[in-house]
């Protein structure tokens, strides 16, 4: 079912997904694009389309940052996603995931469009690491799936697995454990995450930009509830 909630608006809908590293806003946002007629966009799976595709100037430029392991700076991933807002499929709105996540590149965005509402899911972070170790990346597209499940303490989540196994039900590419998929290294990541959330909600209660938060313990269970959670504080802007 498709809300259609760009046409109730007069200017374009733009809402920020928030979350830690593994917590699931990216299965969140494509749902959610898809029954309110909202695009998706990822930072993530659009720096893996430029790098794929060769299109555009900036692709040796972030070959050469992920080689460094280093991240896509402020003002390049600012540039690139400006860009992709520039086609006609984001004139009525967009779900942003992944971008933007410190308040220099909030304010950045700002400048040029703004953010209606963010919203964060939030999870256990105990139950987050366990969770993150189970996931695998579709190597082609991106989509994620995991086989960790948990019921326990309010929790009763099952595991997100594809109709054939180690193959992406959309593409049929092979399915990988990305090397960072670690304890050791899922706990830096959201250490950093951490750091960078608080300035952030801070800011926005600054500027008076909604923050809804909300904890899946069900997982993908919970989206109905989510959906209906969003659409209510929707409404009210």
């Amino acid at each position: 079912m498709s809300f259609k909630l760009s046409s109730n608006f007069k200017k374009p809908l733009t809402l920020l997904m928030m979350g830690g590293p593994g917590v699931g806003k990216g299965t969140f946002s494509r749902l959610l694009s898809k029954d309110f007629g909202l695009p998706e966009l990822s930072s993530g799976n659009e720096l893996r389309r430029i790098t794929q595709t060769g299109e555009g100037k900036f692709v040796e430029e972030i070959k050469k940052i992920k080689n460094s392991g280093k991240l896509v700076g402020d003002d390049l991933i600012f540039e690139i996603i400006s860009k992709r807002l520039d086609h006609p499929e984001f004139e009525k709105g967009v779900i942003l995931d992944g971008y933007p996540r410190t308040v220099n590149q909030i304010k950045q965005f700002l400048a040029v469009r703004s953010i209606d509402m963010s919203i964060k899911i939030e999870l256990n972070e105990n139950i987050l690491i366990k969770k993150i170790t189970g996931r695998r990346e579709c190597e082609k597209c991106g989509r994620n799936y995991n086989l960790f499940s948990f019921k326990d303490n309010g929790y009763d989540m099952d595991p997100l697995l594809p109709k054939v196994e180690g193959k992406c039900d959309d593409c049929y590419g092979c399915l990988m454990q990305r090397s960072d998929d670690n304890e050791h290294i899922i706990k830096e990541r959201l250490d950093v995450y951490n750091r960078l959330t608080l300035p952030m909600e801070l800011y926005f209660k600054k500027i008076n930009i909604p923050i809804l938060k909300f904890e899946p313990k069900r997982g993908v269970k919970d989206y109905e509830k989510f959906r209906e959670y969003v659409l209510q504080n929707i409404s009210a802007i």
